[in-house]
């Protein structure tokens, strides 16, 4: 069979891509469901495992993931249901917004490429009626005529994408959802859900671009002789050019205002309890810290500094050692631990006790 460029192309592509996507879900959702069992009898057997091994009051955590697996076997039994309301939704606020006859073109884009095939047929025409008599006008007209069909084409395939990326979109989201259950595949529970409500977004402002379009280019008319005004022509290819750069690239912009859709409240958050077991050496470290450094206070040098005054030993040998050994402890009083910190208590005692017994010795040697 021979296929001749028609613009009931489009349109025959787009209903053989829809149907073939909307008799799949179906078969993609009774494997998201087994897919769903499996992972989730691996997701409770794991965490009962570690619950077992680590002996913690985790019921609350339990009763949260069930709660989020019984919600995600909520969303993928009802999922087409779901994506059909979503995407309603944007629809309809749209065709609300838009003029009646929107409609007829985002369903049917080969009857917008129609409507401006039809007008750069007429171009063509136009063109070809100059002939060599104004071969600038005919040539002029040639362009506009090629470049207007170009640009509707370009429209046309534009809405094409917007409606079946929406089907695309829902159909491997369901497909990928199963593994949510999964604590380490948390984002494929709320990414298929977050691009979903993108693609609503971006189909929702096509339809506003493309209702604005028809509006305007339904005031054009063109006729197929040399009588045809250049002003008209103009204003469909400029017009046309404009919404077709408008219509690739705003979608996209609008796209981002949906924001980041997360579970976090869904994630057990560590308890009080844990908190506080936690900075709980810290504590310990700083006491053990003091309490060493307790050892340097005036009150406990001060036998040691009279013995040495007695013996006639020098002050600033023993205010040195005692000065280094405080700035050794508040030092690394954050990083000592009990042991460390009774280890270098001895050695002060013992070195103390050293030079005692040196300036005993000297003396009775005199």
């Amino acid at each position: 069979m021979e296929t001749t460029l028609s613009p009931l192309t489009l349109m025959s592509l787009q209903d053989s891509v829809i149907t073939q996507l909307s008799s799949s879900f179906d078969l993609v959702g009774g494997m998201a469901i087994s897919l769903f069992y499996t992972l989730a009898t691996i997701e409770v057997a794991w965490f009962g495992l570690m619950w077992a091994l680590r002996q913690e009051a985790m019921l609350g955590q339990f009763v949260i993931k069930i709660f989020k697996l019984s919600l995600l076997f909520f969303v993928i039994g009802y999922y087409p249901s779901i994506v059909e309301t979503l995407i309603n939704g944007f629809t309809y606020t749209a065709f609300k917004t838009a003029p009646a006859d929107t409609a007829s073109y985002l369903y049917n884009p080969g009857k917008l490429w129609s409507f401006g095939f039809d007008a750069s047929i007429q171009l063509l025409k136009t063109a070809v009626s100059f002939g060599s008599l104004n071969i600038a006008m005919s040539n002029l007209y040639l362009i506009l005529g090629f470049g207007s069909m170009m640009l509707f084409a370009l429209i046309g395939i534009q809405v094409l994408f917007a409606l079946t990326s929406v089907y695309m979109t829902a159909l491997l989201g369901l497909l990928l959802l199963p593994f949510g259950s999964l604590s380490s595949f948390k984002r494929f529970f709320e990414k298929p859900l977050e691009q979903l409500m993108k693609q609503g977004a971006q189909l929702f402002t096509v339809i506003i671009i493309l209702g604005l379009g028809v509006n305007f280019w339904q005031q054009f008319t063109f006729t197929a002789d040399s009588t045809q005004t250049i002003e008209q022509p103009l204003g469909l290819f400029f017009s046309s050019l404009a919404l077709c750069i408008l219509i690739w690239r705003l979608p996209k912009v609008v796209g981002e205002v949906v924001g980041t859709i997360t579970t976090q409240e869904f994630t057990p958050a560590q308890s009080s309890e844990h908190i506080q077991q936690s900075s709980a050496p810290s504590q310990h470290l700083a006491v053990s810290a003091v309490a060493a450094g307790s050892t340097l206070s005036p009150n406990n040098m001060a036998p040691t500094m009279q013995a040495s005054t007695v013996i006639g030993a020098s002050p600033s040998t023993s205010s040195k050692s005692s000065s280094t050994a405080g700035s050794l402890l508040a030092s690394s009083s954050g990083n000592l631990s009990e042991k460390q910190a009774a280890s270098i208590q001895r050695s002060i005692s013992d070195r103390t006790i050293k030079q005692i017994r040196a300036h005993m010795r000297n003396k009775d040697k005199k």
